[in-house]
């Protein structure tokens, strides 16, 4: 089991540095704000910290089911479409069916995306992630305990209402794993007109913006309907880049600073602790 784990981890590491690198090569040609290659360096050490917790609490997660026996409650397998004869069925298993299960998935982690923002106790590691102020596709990490939580109020829910068996298609996990890395990325690049199906650099941006009037908005991460949905969407001007951070957690600069992240004061809300841009 061990060196399964391992090839894991090894393999998230290696998708995840495929598709940052990807998406910094957009950041150097068309960058949003000057940074160094230091905030990279680090990003890349605590994002392999972080992912190497998440493959582990993946297996947790799937040896607890398991032992349990649980089953979801849906089930749709779409392995099968590749491989029909009809040529409009192979279209749809290459196109729409490999990013069902990311829909699905963005749902529920919209959901607990909302709570991290809600919850002292989760805001407490989440604002780690919140804290960068060098934001790019390598400096996007998340606290590794949040894997941990993840169990419980994601996974677990998840997994017991839908199992969606998808065709492997490399090419759309390719494309998933950019458009994930690129939501972080230092650009101005703009999607145009898709903009409004696939969440932009800038317009997540605005959810890490350190301005008051962008707080607690924008929680998807790849389908910004959810935002449209649950009306917290900002839209940001073509020429509006804020800065990112939180006032009172400095950027993790060390691994103690990763793994300790400081208490917010006195347990206040996220909204009462952010600085304003004035």
């Amino acid at each position: 089991m061990l060196p399964d784990l391992l090839q894991n981890i090894a393999t998230t590491i290696a998708t995840f540095v495929l598709g940052a690198a990807t998406c910094t090569l957009v950041e150097l040609s068309l960058c949003a704000e000057r940074q160094g290659w230091s905030s990279r360096l680090r990003g890349f050490l605590f994002t392999s910290l972080s992912l190497a917790a998440a493959v582990l609490m993946t297996a947790l997660t799937q040896q607890l089911m398991h032992g349990a026996h649980l089953t979801p409650l849906f089930a749709l397998d779409l392995a099968s479409t590749i491989h029909s004869s009809n040529p409009l069925v192979i279209t749809f298993g290459y196109t729409v069916a490999p990013l069902i299960g990311i829909l699905v998935y963005d749902v529920g982690y919209y959901l607990f995306h909302r709570l991290q923002h809600t919850v002292p106790f989760l805001w407490r590691y989440h604002a780690l992630h919140h804290s960068i102020e060098e934001l790019n596709a390598f400096n996007s990490y998340h606290h590794v305990s949040e894997y941990l939580f993840r169990i419980p109020l994601l996974t677990i829910p998840l997994n017991l209402l839908f199992a969606v068996s998808e065709p492997q298609v490399v090419i759309t996990a390719a494309l998933v794993s950019v458009v994930g890395k690129l939501g972080h990325a230092n650009t101005r690049i703009d999607f145009g007109p898709l903009r409004y199906l696939v969440t932009e650099p800038r317009f997540h941006r605005i959810h890490h913006s350190i301005e008051e009037r962008h707080w607690n908005r924008n929680f998807s991460f790849y389908f910004p309907v959810l935002d449209v949905l649950f009306r917290p969407a900002y839209w940001p001007a073509k020429d509006e880049l804020p800065r990112t951070g939180v006032d009172y957690l400095p950027e993790a600069r060390s691994l103690n600073a990763f793994l300790f992240p400081a208490a917010p004061p006195e347990a206040a809300p996220r909204e009462e602790l952010r600085a304003s841009a004035t």
